[in-house]
């Protein structure tokens, strides 16, 4: 899988997050609660799934409150 910083992924323990840093050794990410999260590539590559920034969850990653609130606006 190739990540670059910026990039949203999710993982199915510690669920939705962005990457931070890619080095050689390992993957920096930052998990909504598990902040900067390290993995190994080769973890990485078999635990998580990238996600389109546009899709659902990077958007409920970014802007949880105004996610939430879409069906619940008053009319």
């Amino acid at each position: 899988m190739n990540l670059q910083p910026g990039d949203f992924v999710h993982h199915k323990d510690f669920g939705t997050g962005r990457v931070v840093t890619v080095s050689d050794q390992d993957i920096i990410i930052d998990f909504q609660e598990y902040p900067k999260r390290r993995m190994t590539h080769e973890l990485a590559n078999r635990s998580l799934r990238k996600l389109d920034p546009e899709g659902f969850l990077a958007r409920l990653y970014e802007e949880p409150e105004r996610i939430r609130h879409l069906g619940y606006e008053e009319k």
